[in-house]
């Protein structure tokens, strides 16, 4: 039987800085986290304590029971996210916990009571993070849960974009991964994994929760010209765009496959079929999403069945893409 507990206390270091015994409160709407029954607790590292020049902090917690005993965790070191806070309470994996155990008996504490009585878990996590604060964390961040918008399905497999509009500015981020079960553009998604940076593309990847949290309007592609994307596309990284005109090159399945305007021409990367009719030197307007290998930009493309319009958009058809709305 699991113990109830009286008091618990955090003691962190971050940098060489050491806060001692901090008392943690009961979880609550403050935290950002639902109430729960148990011996459920939580402290909330202060933001100004938070140092960039810190990549991670240690942390043990003390707990104290109604009878006075103390018990201990041992030390857990985990990675800086925006926000951190400690909980105390039912892990949320079998990797994520550490066992409180017995501190050394002091003449208050009861040596002769079972150590397994004061068994405890104690595990860390954070809140969501808006696309923009994602994008400013190191690459290999694990346990990152971000909201955004579903914008565009990317590559054969429809890996979803998400997309958020931060005090006037677009943000997006690349999933690679699957989206959530009946999702669709426009829906408003919640999506857990690891924020990485590969060959030059943020990205979240290795997905353990994904749901949706609601829908909006979708969002409206930027038009841009070849040109704009080879001058600043490395700082539109996995943003929604158009491009008119395209004339489209030889189609390559499994490497790249040009294209140009009359500002230039660049590749898509394992570029989404044609359609029927559609082939080498048509000219159609491209929906597409900007990645990247390394310092040159290129483009994903998505299929029509998951975006439920035509990427490759013949503009020499007066019909509307099936199922786009009009820009």
């Amino acid at each position: 039987m699991l113990t109830e507990f009286r008091k618990k206390l955090v003691t962190y270091t971050i940098g060489d800085k050491t806060v001692y015994d901090q008392p943690m409160y009961e979880r609550s709407e403050e935290l950002n986290d639902k109430t729960e029954a148990g011996n459920n607790y939580a402290y909330r590292i202060p933001d100004n304590q938070i140092l960039e020049t810190a990549p991670s902090f240690t942390f043990t917690i003390t707990a104290i029971d109604v009878a006075g005993l103390q018990t201990v965790s041992e030390p857990s070191t985990v990675s800086i996210i925006h926000n951190y806070h400690v909980t105390v309470g039912p892990p949320s994996s079998a990797d994520d916990h550490t066992q409180l155990k017995p501190a050394t008996p002091t003449q208050d504490n009861n040596t002769d009571n079972n150590t397994d009585d004061y068994t405890d878990n104690t595990h860390v996590t954070t809140i969501t993070s808006t696309i923009k604060e994602v994008l400013a964390l190191e690459s290999d961040t694990e346990n990152i849960t971000v909201t955004g918008q579903i914008a565009y399905f990317a590559t054969n497999y429809a890996h979803p974009v998400i997309h958020a509009i931060i005090d006037g500015t677009p943000y997006s981020l690349y999933i690679y991964g699957s989206a959530p079960a009946d999702s669709k553009i426009g829906d408003l998604v919640k999506l857990t994994g690891t924020y990485s940076i590969q060959t030059g593309l943020p990205m979240l990847r290795a997905i353990t929760a994904r749901e949706i949290v609601g829908s909006s309007t979708q969002v409206a592609p930027e038009t841009v010209t070849i040109s704009d994307l080879k001058t600043n596309g490395l700082n539109m990284l996995g943003r929604f765009i158009k491009i008119k005109d395209v004339t489209l090159g030889t189609y390559r399945a499994f490497g790249l496959t040009e294209i140009s305007d009359v500002t230039g021409n660049m590749n898509i990367y394992k570029a989404a079929a044609y359609p029927t009719l559609v082939e080498a030197g048509d000219k159609v307007d491209l929906y597409a999403t900007v990645a990247c290998d390394g310092s040159t930009v290129q483009l994903n493309t998505g299929t029509k069945e998951a975006n439920t319009y035509n990427v490759y958009d013949t503009i020499n058809d007066t019909t509307p893409p099936l199922g786009y709305r009009a820009r």
